[in-house]
């Protein structure tokens, strides 16, 4: 039975065709592995792989703003938790925003800031 393949960029799963791989005769990739490179998509919301109908393994790449405080001089400080762990987000008083993954996080740091970031802009409206 053969893997099925699954990515949701914000409007329900697609079936993410893996045409290339097959054409090149290679064999189905690992699905923690193809998880792992869908994450970096920073458009994909959520992914996960089927066989014979069943979900054998689903990773949900959106973060969420678990707690924040502003500082007396202007500066903003969020938790913000995504796939693969916590990330501190800090927003400068101009507004610029920086960001840092906690210890014993798991994932793509590059993918999970952006992420963490635009969960930010989104709660501050910005």
């Amino acid at each position: 039975m053969q893997y099925q393949y699954q990515v949701d960029y914000g409007s329900g799963y697609e079936d993410f065709f893996r045409d290339e791989q097959k054409s090149a005769g290679k064999s189905e990739e690992n699905p923690s592995n193809w998880l792992a490179k869908i994450e970096t998509d920073t458009a994909a919301r959520r992914a996960r792989v089927l066989r014979g109908g069943e979900i054998i393994e689903e990773h949900d790449f959106t973060c969420t703003v678990m707690q924040n405080s502003v500082q007396p001089d202007g500066r903003a400080e969020y938790s913000v938790q995504c796939y693969g762990g916590t990330i501190t987000v800090e927003r400068k008083s101009g507004g610029e925003l920086i960001g840092s993954v906690q210890p014993g996080f798991a994932g793509d740091a590059d993918a999970a800031l952006e992420r963490a970031f635009a969960a930010v802009r989104k709660l501050s409206g910005a």
